[in-house]
């Protein structure tokens, strides 16, 4: 492509098949052709063409709920004032189940919308998670989300910013996802920063 030259432009590279983590960076035009070549790795989740499963590195952030509580620099939303994430060990407090069903034993973090048969929007935030020398990132989780069919909506967003813009990495299956179950997001594009969310 021609481009003014002495001029600094960024450029944005995505592959045209699934599966790959963005990439691109800077380019400064000199008034003679200039080459420029970008390498983009596969995603976390290894789906692109020519890949399959591997392994996971040692975790950055690996948090579970054995301690009863909402873990030390977690922090929960609650904008609808309605119900919000609270930690339970055994049954639900309105008997709708006996205890954990995410394949996990012991403590579990919950929103229970039925418990009340409210409409409820509330958030679950990581503290704040260096990517900084990850290449690549994922998110895994042991899961049971069951829909009462009335417009329920669960989702997993990742923020690169510290929690002032998020992006959608997971939408759950308009019919709810029952545990238990492991499910895995990619959100590789968050590989490199160092306020991850």
């Amino acid at each position: 492509m021609d481009l003014p030259g002495a001029t600094a432009y960024t450029f944005a590279v995505t592959a045209v098949g699934p599966g790959y983590a963005a990439g691109g960076g800077p380019v400064v035009t000199a008034g003679s052709p200039v080459v420029a070549n970008w390498t983009l790795i596969a995603g976390a989740l290894c789906n692109a063409p020519g890949y399959g499963p591997g392994t996971y590195g040692p975790p950055v952030l690996a948090e579970g709920f054995d301690g009863g509580v909402i873990p030390p620099g977690w922090t929960v939303e609650n904008p609808s004032d309605g119900v919000s994430w609270e930690v339970y060990t055994g049954g639900d407090p309105c008997g709708l189940f006996d205890g954990n069903r995410t394949g996990g034993s012991g403590p579990y973090a919950v929103v229970n919308s039925d418990c009340g048969f409210s409409f409820d929007d509330t958030y679950l935030i990581t503290p704040p998670i260096d990517l900084s020398s990850s290449p690549n990132a994922a998110i895994r989780w042991a899961n049971d989300f069951i829909s009462t069919g009335s417009g329920d909506v669960g989702d997993v967003d990742v923020s690169i910013d510290g929690g002032a813009s998020w992006i959608n990495v997971w939408h759950v299956p308009a019919l709810g996802l029952a545990g238990p179950g492991i499910v895995t997001a990619d959100m590789s594009f968050a590989a490199g920063h160092a306020n991850a969310k």
